[in-house]
C-alpha cells in the first residue's frame, strides 16, 4: 500500500481568503457538489500503487475564502481489505458530536438511539421498516471512524444536503456517513450482485454466472460490461423518473418515436380528413365537425398532427413510478387474467364507431376535470383526490338514475373479489362503530385503492411496491371521511382506527393523519380471508369501478394505456396546447421569449393573455376531442399486410368500450442505446469480421455494434470491405495501464491544485472580492446602485461561474477516467473497439478512457506487448521526447541533440517527477513528456543496453497541416506543397509563417498608401505599439479555412486574438479591432490565393459545382450529396432541415418535430469541403493500417496522428508516404466527384439545362517527391 504519511487530510489544503493570504479550509464552510463526487479507489492490497480514493467537496464561498469547489481525499474500504491507515486526528467541533467524544463513542450512542427508534416502530407492519445501514455492518463502522476528521467537519445540514443529491436519506449524522461510504464503495468498484436494474430494463442479457463483484482479476468481458450496464440502467431509471414528472420533459424524451409516427399520420390525415369526419359525425355530431373544420383551416396539418404524436407517445411511455419501468408487458398479464382480449379487425367503420361512442364521455370527463384542477399547474392531468372522488360521484349518480351497468362477461375472480370486499365492508362496519354509518362512497374510495394494488401485483409481481400506488387514493379516502364528518379531528380518528384495524402504519402530521399507501396492501391481505357470502346492492356499480380502475392502473405502466383515459388525457393536453398556440401568435417578441425561456406558470399565463387579448372563444373541448378521435382511428388502422397499425387495441371482456386498452406497436422495451452506457474497454478482443450473421454483430456481448451504420455499410461488413478490415486492425491493438503514470496523476489529484489539462479542485470566484455597487443610506427608501460597479460585478460573476462550470465538467470527466484506469490497472491486456462515422473516420467506442483523449488520458496508456528498442528505437524515442517538449520545428538531429543536452533533466524528471526542478512540466504535452522521460531513463539504465530494452511506449508522428497537404496533393500545388512539407527540406516548413510573410508584404504596401487600418496593424514602432500581426493571430483562420469556415467566422477568430493582445496594451477601441479583423481576414484570403493557388482553385470549384446542383433541385425534395471513397465507402452527408413546431404544456414550453419529410439542409454545401478531406484522410489511414497489418506490424492512429513502437517508426513513416502517393497517384477526387454527381443528379441538371464545369487544371507538382520528404509526418 502507498504510504499515508504525505496524504493531505480533508481540510489540510491551504486556500486563499479575501485578502490574498492562505487559510485552512476547516476555517470556512464547505458544501458538497454531486457532479464532482467521483471516487477513485484501490482494489488490491497487493498492488504497490494502491492509493486512497477521493471525495470531492465544494466550497460554499463564505467565511473568508471564495471558491467553486475543492478536492480532498478520504479513506474508503477496499474490496480486498477494509483496513486502512487512518489520517491524523483533529478536534471534532461540528454539531452532533461533543468535544472530547470519539467517533466510535458517537456511533455507539447513535446505535442505541436507532435501536430505541426501531423498538418503537415494531408496532407497525414489518414491511415498512428497514434497519439503518451501519447497525449490522461492523466493518463499515470501523472504516467510518477514519472519516471523522473529514466528514464531521461539515455541518449536519450540509452533509444531509449532499446526501440527498446522491439519493440518500438518514436520520443521524453517523447513519448518513455510513450510507455515503457504502454508496462510494459501490460506485468505485461497480459491485452489483443481482443486476436488478439490468434485468428490469433489458431482461436476461447476462448469464447468471456473470461475476460483477469480488476480485477484478477474476472478471471477464461480460463482467466488466455488466457492471457498467447496471450503473447505466440505474441512472436511466432516475432520469426517466425525473422526466415523467413533467410533460415538457416527457415529450422531449419521446421526440424520436413521435417523429416516426408523424411520418405515418401526416399524409393519411391530409387525404382522408373530410371523408372520415363526414362518416364519423353522421347526423348527430355536426357541431363537433364544424368546430374542427375551423381548426383545420386555421392550422397546418403538421401543427395539428405533430402535438398529437408527441402526446400519444409520451403518454403511453409514461409511468408513475420507477418500479413500474420494466420489460413486463401489461397487456400480456391482463390477457392471461381474462380481463382483456386482442381485437380482431372487424372493419374500419366499427372501429370509428367505437371511438365516436366514447366522444361525449370524453368531453364530459375533460370538462369535469378542468373545473377541479383550476390553475394548479402540477396537478393538471393527474389523478388527485378530488378527481377520484368526482369519478366516484359520477358512478353513484348513474346508479341513482337507475342506469344499468351491463356487461357481456365478468371474470369469476372479479366477482369473487367484489363479494369479498362487500363481506369485509360488513365486518368493518360491525367491528368499528365509527364506520357503521359511513356512506358507501368511503368504501368505494377504498375499493379503488385496493384494486390499484391488486392489478399492480398482477402485472409486476413482487417488483411492485406500496409506494407505486398514487397518493391520490389516500387523499380521496381522507376527503370522503371529512365530507361525511365535517370535522377533521373525527376524520383523523376514524382513519387511525381503520389503519390500526388493518395493521397499517400511519404518519401524524400537523393538521391530522396522512394516509400511507401501505393501507391498501393490508386491506387486500384481509380480503383474502373474507367470505363471499355478503349480498351487495352496489355489486354492478362496483364491478364497473373495478374495471375502470384496471384501465387506469394499466395506464400507469409502461407501453400500455386504457382507451378512455388515453382519449381524456390527449384531449386535455391537445386543448391546452391549441389554446396557448393561439395566444402565442399574438404575443410580441419579448413575451414570446419569456414563455420560451422562463419558468412561468403556464395556466395562469394562458388565462391572463386570453383575457388581455380578448380571445373570447378559445378552442373548445368538443373540437379537440373529435380531432383526437380521427387521429386515433388513423393510428388504429393498418396500411396493408406489411405495415401494422400504430396502435394495438385490446377489448374488455365486459364488452364496454371505455374499459378497452391500447398499446403502441412501434414502442419496444427499453433499448440498450437509450441507456447511454459509459462503455468500458474490452479484456479480450473478438472481431466481428469473423461472425456470419449481420444481425448478431457485436463489439460487446450486449450492445449492438456501432461500427457499421446504414444498409450500405452493413453490406460492406458482409463483403469484408477494406474499410471494415482496417477498422478491425485498429481495434485489435492491445493496451494496458501505465502504473507509473497512474501513480503520478493520482498523487497530483490528491494535491488538488491541478496542472495542464488536469483541472484544479477549486476555482477562485473573483467577483466575491468586488463591490456590487449597492449604496445604502437611512434617507433612502430603496438602495441605489453605482451603475459601473454594478455592471462590472455582474459581468465578473457571469465569467467566474462559466469558468467554474467548465472547470467542474472537465474535472469530473477526468476523475471518471482516472477511476476507470485504477479499476483496470491489473489487467494485462485492454482493447478499445473502434467505430466509424459517415466519413470513415474512426473513433474508440469506450468514451471515458481511451487513446484519443487529451494529454493526461494518453499518458495513462501503453502497449501491452513490449518490443526491444533495437538500433534505431533509441533515436526515435529521443525524437518523441523532443516533440512532446514542443521542439517539433527543429530537424530530427537537432531534436536528438536537444534531448542529449538535457539527459540529466530527463532522468531527474523520471526519478522525482513531483520534486526538484520538474523539467518535464515545461513541455507542450507534459504528461506524455513525463511518460517518455521515464521510458528513456529506463532504457539508458537498462543492464543489457538500450537496444535490448523492452519498450511499450507509443511513439507518435503527426501530419503537417494535414488538410492543406491533401488539397496540395489534389491540385498538385507545388508552391503550397513546400509549405506543408510534401517536398523534401532540411528543416520542417511552417505554412503559417509563409502566409504571414505574404500578408505583411501586402499590409506594408497598403500602409505606404496611408491606409489607416493597415498602419494600425503595423503599429508606430514605439513602445508596445509594434509587431501586432503575429503567427498566432492568423493561425486559427488559416487552419479552419481549409475546412469551410465562413468569412464571418474568420473575422471572429481574428477578433478573439486581437482582444487578447489589446488586454496587454489597450491601444485599440472595439471599433478599431473590428475594422482590423475584417481587414486581416481579406489579407489572409488574398495570401492563401498566392501561396496555395491551386488549393484555392479546388475549393472554389467545389463551391461552384455544389451551388449549381443545389439550385437545380426542388427545395422540398433536395437530396444529400454523396460520394464513394477509393476504398468503397459510400459517404452520405446527414444534414437535413430540422423543422420544428412549438409545443405548450402545463409544465412549460418545448419544441417538437414539425415535418414528416426532411429535405437536405444548406449545411450540405458548407460542410462538403471539410467532409471530403476527412473522408480522404480516413482512406489514407485505412490504407496505412492494412499495409502495416500485412507486414505484421501494429499501429494506432487518431485522424492524422499515428503511433507505433519506436523500433518500427521508420517502417511506419515509409508506409505513410507510400500510401499517400498511391492514394492520389491514380485517383483524382475532383473528376470522380464530377462523374458521380452528374450521374446522381442527372434529371435535375437536365431539367434546368445545367452542365457541370470541369475541375481546374492541376499544378506541376511531382507527387512522388513525398516519398523522400522526411517531415511529411514528423
Amino acid at each position: 500500500m502507498a504510504s499515508t504519511s504525505s496524504r493531505r487530510c480533508f481540510g489540510s489544503t491551504p486556500v486563499n481568503n479575501n485578502s490574498g493570504s492562505m487559510v485552512e479550509p476547516q476555517q470556512t464552510g464547505f458544501s458538497f457538489t454531486a457532479q464532482d463526487n467521483e471516487l477513485l479507489s484501490s482494489f488490491d492490497e497487493e498492488d504497490e500503487l494502491s492509493v486512497t480514493p477521493m471525495l470531492s467537496m465544494t466550497h460554499s464561498g463564505g467565511g473568508g475564502g471564495h471558491f467553486g469547489f475543492g478536492v480532498t481525499p478520504i479513506p474508503i474500504i477496499s474490496s480486498a481489505s477494509p483496513t486502512l491507515v487512518a489520517p491524523s486526528s483533529s478536534s471534532r467541533t461540528s454539531d452532533g458530536i461533543d468535544d472530547g467524544m470519539t467517533m466510535m463513542e458517537a456511533m455507539e450512542r447513535n446505535q442505541q438511539q436507532l435501536a430505541q427508534q426501531q423498538q418503537q416502530q415494531q408496532a407497525y407492519s414489518s414491511a415498512s421498516l428497514h434497519e439503518p445501514l451501519g447497525v449490522q455492518d461492523a466493518g463499515l463502522m470501523n472504516a467510518v471512524d477514519m472519516l471523522c476528521d473529514d466528514m464531521f467537519l461539515c455541518k449536519t445540514d450540509v452533509l444531509r444536503q449532499f446526501a440527498r443529491s446522491r439519493g440518500i436519506a438518514g436520520g443521524s449524522k453517523v447513519d448518513v456517513v455510513i450510507k455515503l461510504v457504502q454508496q462510494a464503495h459501490k460506485h468505485a468498484h461497480g459491485d452489483s450482485t443481482d443486476l436488478s436494474h439490468t434485468k428490469r430494463f433489458l431482461g436476461g442479457v447476462f448469464a447468471d454466472e456473470v461475476r460483477t463483484s469480488g476480485l477484478r482479476s477474476q472478471w471477464t468481458n461480460a463482467s466488466l460490461e455488466a457492471s457498467h450496464v447496471e450503473m447505466a440502467c440505474e441512472r436511466h431509471a432516475k432520469f426517466a423518473s425525473m422526466s415523467n414528472s413533467s410533460k415538457k420533459l416527457m415529450v422531449r424524451k419521446a421526440s424520436a418515436e413521435s417523429s416516426r409516427l408523424l411520418r405515418r399520420l401526416t399524409r393519411p390525415f391530409q387525404d382522408e380528413y373530410q371523408q372520415l369526419s363526414n362518416a364519423a359525425v353522421g347526423g348527430v355530431h355536426r357541431q363537433f365537425k364544424e368546430e374542427l373544420d375551423q381548426l383545420v383551416d386555421k392550422w397546418s396539418i403538421t401543427e395539428l398532427v405533430s402535438p398529437f404524436c408527441s402526446y400519444l407517445v409520451s403518454s403511453i411511455r409514461h409511468t408513475t413510478s420507477t418500479n413500474l419501468m420494466t420489460r413486463t408487458e401489461a397487456t400480456v398479464q391482463l390477457v392471461q387474467a381474462d380481463i382483456i382480449r386482442p381485437t380482431v379487425e372487424d372493419g374500419d367503420a366499427s372501429t370509428l364507431e367505437q371511438y365516436m361512442r366514447l366522444l361525449e364521455k370524453v368531453v364530459d370527463e375533460v370538462n369535469r376535470r378542468e373545473i377541479i384542477y383550476g390553475d394548479q399547474r402540477m396537478n393538471w392531468g393527474t389523478d388527485t383526490g378530488p378527481v377520484i372522488m368526482s369519478s366516484i360521484a359520477s358512478f353513484e349518480a348513474a346508479a341513482a338514475a337507475n342506469k344499468q351497468f351491463e356487461f357481456d362477461e365478468v371474470p369469476e375472480w372479479v366477482q369473487g373479489y367484489v363479494k369479498s370486499f362487500a363481506s369485509w365492508e360488513a365486518i368493518v362496519r360491525n367491528d368499528i362503530p365509527l364506520f357503521a354509518d359511513l356512506p358507501p362512497r368511503v368504501f368505494h374510495a377504498l375499493l379503488l385503492g385496493v384494486t390499484c394494488w391488486k392489478i399492480l401485483t398482477l402485472i409486476h409481481g413482487d417488483a411492485a411496491k406500496p409506494s407505486d400506488i398514487p397518493r391520490g387514493y389516500g387523499a380521496a379516502l381522507k376527503q370522503s371521511l371529512i365530507e361525511f364528518y365535517l370535522d377533521d379531528a373525527k376524520a383523523s380518528d376514524a382513519l387511525n382506527r381503520l389503519m390500526a384495524y388493518v395493521q397499517a402504519p400511519s404518519d401524524r402530521v400537523r393538521g391530522g393523519v396522512t394516509v400511507r399507501p401501505e393501507i391498501f396492501p393490508c386491506i387486500l391481505q384481509q380480503l383474502q380471508s373474507a367470505f363471499h357470502e355478503a349480498n351487495d346492492e352496489h355489486m354492478p356499480m362496483r364491478v364497473a369501478l373495478v374495471f375502470r380502475e384496471i384501465s387506469l392502473t394499466t395506464s400507469r405502466c409502461e407501453r400500455a394505456y386504457g382507451l378512455l383515459p388515453l382519449m381524456v388525457r390527449l384531449t386535455e393536453d391537445l386543448k391546452f396546447h391549441l389554446r396557448f398556440a393561439e395566444v402565442f401568435r399574438h404575443l410580441n417578441t419579448k413575451d414570446r421569449n419569456t414563455v420560451r425561456n422562463s419558468n412561468v406558470h403556464m395556466i395562469k399565463t394562458l388565462m391572463y393573455f386570453e383575457k388581455e387579448l380578448g380571445i373570447s372563444a378559445p378552442v373548445s373541448t368538443k373540437s379537440t376531442a373529435f380531432l383526437v378521435v380521427i387521429l386515433l382511428y388513423l393510428s388504429s388502422r393498418s396500411n396493408g399486410t406489411t405495415t401494422p397499425a400504430i396502435l394495438e387495441r385490446y377489448a374488455s371482456v365486459t364488452g364496454r368500450d371505455e374499459f378497452g386498452v391500447v398499446s403502441l406497436t412501434e414502442i419496444s422495451a427499453t433499448n440498450i442505446h437509450e441507456l447511454k452506457v459509459a462503455l468500458p474497454p474490452q479484456l479480450s478482443y473478438s472481431s466481428w469480421l469473423q461472425q456470419g450473421d449481420t444481425k448478431e454483430k457485436t463489439v460487446y456481448s450486449v450492445i449492438p455494434s456501432t461500427a457499421v451504420k446504414g444498409a450500405s455499410n452493413q453490406a460492406m461488413l458482409i463483403s469484408q470491405a477494406p474499410m471494415m478490415k482496417a477498422l478491425d486492425a485498429i481495434s485489435r491493438v492491445p493496451w494496458r495501464i501505465n502504473k507509473y503514470m497512474l501513480h503520478v496523476q493520482e498523487a497530483m489529484i490528491r494535491e488538488g491544485f491541478g496542472f495542464g489539462k488536469i483541472r484544479p479542485g477549486f476555482y477562485p470566484l473573483h467577483y466575491c472580492n468586488m463591490r456590487d455597487g449597492t449604496i445604502n443610506h437611512d434617507s433612502l427608501d430603496e438602495p441605489i446602485y453605482n451603475t459601473q460597479q454594478h455592471f462590472e460585478y455582474h459581468k465578473q460573476q457571469d465569467t467566474d461561474w462559466r469558468n467554474l462550470q467548465d472547470t467542474r465538467s472537465s474535472r469530473v470527466h477526468y476523475l471518471q477516467a482516472l477511476r476507470q484506469a485504477r479499476s483496470l490497472v491489473q489487467f494485462s491486456h485492454l482493447y478499445f473497439p473502434n467505430s466509424m462515422d459517415f466519413r470513415g473516420r474512426m473513433y474508440p467506442i469506450p468514451g471515458r478512457l481511451n487513446h484519443t483523449g487529451s494529454d493526461p488520458f494518453r499518458a495513462l496508456l501503453e502497449y501491452a506487448e513490449p518490443k526491444p528498442l533495437g538500433k534505431v528505437g533509441l533515436y526515435w524515442l529521443k525524437v518523441h521526447v523532443a516533440n512532446k517538449m514542443g521542439m517539433s520545428k527543429l530537424s530530427f538531429d537537432e531534436r536528438v541533440q536537444y534531448v542529449d543536452e538535457h539527459t540529466e533533466d530527463v532522468i531527474r524528471s523520471a526519478e522525482s517527477p513531483l520534486h526538484g526542478e520538474k523539467w518535464w512540466q515545461e513541455a507542450a504535452e507534459p504528461m506524455q513528456c513525463l511518460m517518455a522521460c521515464k521510458e528513456l531513463a529506463d532504457a539508458l539504465k537498462h543492464s543489457q543496453g538500450a537496444e535490448n530494452f523492452p519498450s511499450r511506449i507509443g511513439v507518435a508522428v503527426d501530419g503537417s497541416y494535414n488538410g492543406l497537404q491533401h488539397y496540395s496533393a489534389i491540385g498538385r500545388d507545388a508552391f503550397g506543397a513546400e509549405l506543408v512539407n510534401l517536398v523534401p527540406s532540411e528543416r520542417p516548413a511552417d505554412a503559417y509563417t509563409g502566409i504571414l510573410k505574404e500578408m505583411l508584404k501586402s499590409i506594408q504596401a497598403d500602409s505606404s498608401r496611408d491606409h489607416q487600418v493597415a498602419q494600425r496593424c503595423l503599429g508606430t514602432g514605439k513602445g508596445l505599439d509594434r509587431n501586432h500581426i503575429k503567427r498566432k493571430t492568423i493561425k486559427r483562420p488559416i487552419m479552419t479555412q481549409v475546412y469551410g469556415v465562413t468569412g464571418y467566422g474568420m473575422s471572429e477568430q481574428i477578433l478573439d486574438e486581437l482582444v487578447k493582445q489589446n488586454a496587454a496594451h489597450g491601444l485599440w477601441t472595439p471599433t478599431d479591432m473590428k475594422e482590423m479583423a475584417a481587414y486581416l481576414r481579406e489579407k489572409v484570403l488574398d495570401s492563401l490565393g498566392v501561396t496555395f493557388r491551386e488549393t484555392q482553385l479546388c475549393r472554389k470549384w467545389l463551391s461552384e459545382v455544389t451551388e449549381l446542383i443545389w439550385e437545380a433541385q426542388p427545395a422540398e425534395t433536395r437530396n444529400a450529396f454523396t460520394w464513394t471513397t477509393p476504398l468503397g465507402l459510400v459517404v452520405r452527408q446527414p444534414y437535413r432541415v430540422r423543422k420544428e413546431h412549438h409545443l405548450f404544456t402545463v409544465h412549460g414550453y418545448s419544441r417538437i418535430p414539425g415535418d414528416s419529410v426532411s429535405p437536405a439542409s444548406r449545411k450540405q454545401l458548407s460542410a462538403l469541403a471539410p467532409n471530403l478531406i476527412h473522408s480522404l484522410d480516413a482512406t489514407h489511414l485505412a490504407m496505412t493500417a492494412l499495409e502495416m497489418q500485412n507486414r505484421g506490424l501494429s499501429m494506432m492512429a487518431v485522424h492524422d496522428s499515428y503511433w507505433t513502437y519506436a523500433c518500427d517508426l521508420p517502417e511506419l513513416s515509409s508506409v505513410l508516404r507510400q500510401q499517400f502517393v498511391n492514394l492520389y497517384d491514380k485517383y483524382d477526387p475532383l473528376w470522380e466527384l464530377k462523374e458521380q454527381w452528374e450521374e446522381s443528379f442527372f434529371m435535375d441538371l437536365r431539367r434546368h439545362g445545367v452542365k457541370l464545369p470541369d475541375p481546374p487544371k492541376r499544378g506541376d507538382l511531382d507527387l512522388r517527391v513525398v516519398l523522400n520528404s522526411p517531415y511529411f509526418f514528423s
